[in-house]
């Protein structure tokens, strides 16, 4: 199945660098979202499914990421992703839109397909995007809770003690070690995805999802993006694996009747633990 890159020009400082497949016209497009210290290249597989051969598939590089580079001092971080992702969609996307995203990449996924409904409710000229139709939201482990924010307390932790590059590179070699490859073959990706992140960015993304976890409600362990997440009005899941998942995001879900797909004995990558199934749920949202 044929896959090219694409730059889109999504601000005067970046051009988004976009892992693409063009499907059939007016197929639904299928948006990819990685997440933290990762790139694109955490859905290549997804690219050679043929059973994902009629619809356009889009996975970019987030700014600092990949193939994406970003002129120093231009801002960033969860909003400034999402303002590239909806100019990546106005550019891109014409039909039905799946919005799918990882880790990272699910909570900026949140953020995005809210602003994506909250324009559908404004009047026709206040709106700034053209009507993109949601397929619906897949959440592979997105931020939910203060518990999610796991890695990026530690790297903000080191940030404040004065130690985050000594950290950061700590925590690329140990990936190359075989921290991550060797206990999963199919993450043999993520050291590579880090070699190619800006530490600036990383660091920028971690302070956000701390931030947000700075301001969970210690009763519920619900932080903004879960109040977020219950907002949305399209159809959602969220899918996570049984080894990586904190119990008290199982709560949040529990509690709120959310619709849920559990990998058991999957990790936080569970998408590449079973990427079968995963293209399963993935064609049952685009029927």
């Amino acid at each position: 199945m044929p896959a090219s890159f694409v730059y889109v020009s999504t601000s005067p400082h970046v051009d988004l660098c976009v892992r693409s497949h063009q499907g059939v016209f007016d197929f639904p497009t299928i948006l990819f979202i990685h997440g933290l210290g990762d790139s694109s290249l955490v859905w290549k597989s997804f690219f050679s499914d043929e059973r994902l051969s009629d619809f356009t598939l889009l996975a970019p590089d987030l700014p600092g990421y990949g193939r994406t580079r970003m002129s120093k001092g231009t801002g960033g971080g969860i909003k400034e992703h999402v303002k590239h992702l909806l100019a990546l969609i106005e550019e891109t996307v014409g039909g039905p839109l799946l919005v799918v995203g990882h880790s990272l990449g699910g909570l900026i996924a949140t953020y995005l397909v809210r602003a994506l409904e909250q324009m559908e409710t404004k009047p026709s000229a206040e709106k700034t995007h053209s009507p993109v139709k949601l397929s619906g939201l897949i959440n592979v482990e997105g931020n939910l809770t203060g518990a999610d924010a796991f890695i990026s307390s530690r790297s903000v932790r080191s940030d404040e003690r004065g130690y985050f590059d000594d950290w950061y590179q700590a925590f690329v070699r140990t990936s190359y070690e075989g921290m991550w490859a060797e206990a999963n073959p199919h993450l043999k990706h993520y050291p590579d995805s880090l070699r190619m992140a800006d530490p600036e960015a990383f660091l920028r993304d971690c302070h956000d999802m701390v931030d947000l976890k700075n301001h969970t409600d210690d009763d519920s362990g619900e932080n903004e993006a879960g109040g977020e997440y219950l907002k949305i009005i399209a159809p959602k899941l969220y899918v996570y694996g049984t080894e990586s998942i904190p119990q008290i995001t199982m709560d949040f879900l529990d509690r709120n009747k959310l619709a849920t797909h559990v990998f058991e004995s999957a990790g936080h990558w569970a998408m590449l633990d079973d990427p079968e199934t995963f293209t399963g749920l993935l064609l049952e949202r685009l029927r």
